[in-house]
């Protein structure tokens, strides 16, 4: 079969239903044709053996110039998805080009910085759930804007090297380029904003470096003798900026929405028989934070093993990892089950695979553990009575736009008229 027009697997902008689609799409094969929004043709896989062997295939390439529906024109200029796939940084990198950006970035994150973070990804906690005590027993409170949020913001602000009032620009323009609400105007003076201050940051810091990622990045380019300019550096701070704070705000909020979904499994960390390191790894698996990975281009005719089905050169395929994690094949009859305390955890896709696997995994995954941790330990949620939260409607996130419960006190646990704790 060839990719066509006809029998296409319509892939959901909206997200309304990822896992349901997911489902959908696993039952209808290894590697499926697939339609997004507007009109735009390609394939995608929901099985983690196919999803892998693409990601980690020579045949297959991240830059788009290999994608023959974009380099003939068939794509419009306009469609939404566009930015995303043609930026030019790791993300659409292949080859030496690829490698050279990468070992810079994994230079300036090291796990000697990585960890030296530890103590600021705790006195950000402290302070948003400090913050977080000070609302009224019934008020009702969004973690998602209160704390999954503001956590990646603050600490990648410190993570950049900013000063307070460049870091308020680039949080109050970040939401602002974010806000469905909001008008285009202001999404161009949002984003013309963020530049300003980052091209800034770069140009204080090639003259006062200082122990920050922007300075380790300069640094690592200089020792290394390679060539990097503004605009690529501006790229790579930018691609930081918006995959760590998506990455991070989705995957809490997700770890959030599954314990409350799953009381005995948040009871196994409090009796001190699994971690909160396990809750962050399953919930990636259960629920990722990604939607879609976009997209692997075909750089020769290649029959994918497995599928009986060969993508032609410059077609592209879609990984999505929110369908791989709970692919049976890979993870068993109980893939569709949250729990943490399974053997088989870190093959998932969330933060990709092979060359192009995140090099900020290490870093999201202390974050959100260590958020985790010092909020349970703090509270206890009630979302009774309260509606599914509404998904966000994108290709790129599989979370919620806002996360509304009620925060009990762990050392003011209330007890209703049946006896029964009151913390669920």
């Amino acid at each position: 079969m060839t990719l066509g027009t006809t029998d296409l697997f319509f892939l959901d902008p909206t997200a309304s239903d990822v896992m349901g689609d997911g489902a959908l799409l696993r039952a209808r094969g290894p590697l499926v044709p697939v339609e997004l929004t507007g009109g735009v043709t390609a394939w995608a896989t929901g099985h983690q053996d196919v999803a892998e062997w693409v990601m980690r295939s020579g045949s297959f390439r991240r830059d788009p110039s290999y994608w023959a529906d974009y380099t003939s024109g068939k794509v419009r200029q306009d469609w939404p998805l566009l930015r995303l796939i043609t930026i030019d940084s790791m993300l659409t990198m292949d080859g030496a080009d690829h490698r050279a950006l990468r070992s810079l970035v994994e230079a300036a994150l090291a796990p000697a910085r990585v960890e030296r973070l530890r103590h600021r990804v705790e006195e950000i906690v402290q302070e948003l759930i400090d913050d977080l005590a000070a609302t009224g027993p019934d008020e009702l409170v969004d973690l998602r804007a209160r704390f999954a949020a503001p956590l990646p913001m603050r600490l990648i602000c410190h993570l950049f090297g900013l000063d307070a009032v460049n870091s308020r620009v680039l949080a109050e323009n970040y939401l602002a380029l974010h806000d469905s609400a909001g008008t285009p105007e202001r999404a161009v003076e949002a984003s013309a904003a963020i530049g300003a201050v980052i091209t800034d940051l770069i140009r204080r810091k090639r003259s006062r470096p200082a122990d920050d990622l922007t300075s380790a990045l300069i640094g690592a380019a200089e020792a290394q003798g390679t060539a990097l300019d503004d605009r690529l550096l501006t790229e790579t701070l930018v691609l930081v900026l918006f995959a760590g704070h998506e990455m991070t705000t989705n995957l809490l909020t997700n770890a959030h929405l599954a314990l409350d979904a799953h009381a005995d499994q948040l009871d196994l960390v409090r009796q001190g028989a699994a971690t909160m390191a396990a809750v962050v790894e399953e919930t990636l698996r259960w629920r990722s934070p990604v939607y879609t990975i976009m997209f692997y281009y075909a750089a020769e005719d290649v029959t994918v093993p497995g599928t009986g089905r060969t993508v032609r050169t410059g077609e592209a395929v879609v990984i999505c990892p929110a369908a791989t994690g709970r692919d049976e094949r890979a993870f068993g009859p109980d893939a569709g089950t949250f729990d943490i305390t399974r053997t088989v955890t870190r093959q998932h896709l969330s933060f990709g695979h092979g060359a192009h696997h995140c090099v900020g995994a290490p870093l999201a995954r202390l974050t959100c553990a260590t958020a985790l941790e010092a909020f349970y330990e703090r509270f206890d949620t009630d979302r009774s009575g309260l509606a599914a939260p509404m998904p966000i409607g994108s290709y790129t996130a599989n979370s919620a736009t806002e996360l509304l419960t009620r925060l009990r006190p762990r050392d003011g646990r209330t007890t209703d008229s049946a006896g029964t704790r009151g913390h669920r």
